[in-house]
């Protein structure tokens, strides 16, 4: 009895993990594609704010 009690908590807990980590990898992709566009966006004046011998680093 104890034993089905402890499973059906594990799974409540599981749940309740599963909801978190969605929400975390939704953020994290949020995160990323707004920094990939605001790169995209800074594009263009990357070389004139950087020195030259940065430029080729930057890819």
């Amino acid at each position: 009895h104890i034993d089905q009690l402890n499973l059906r908590e594990l799974y409540k807990q599981d749940e309740r993990f599963a909801e978190f980590n969605n929400l975390f990898s939704i953020t994290r992709d949020k995160k990323i594609a707004t920094i990939s566009s605001m790169q995209a966006l800074m594009n263009e004046d990357v070389p004139s704010t950087f020195p030259p011998r940065y430029g080729p680093n930057l890819k």
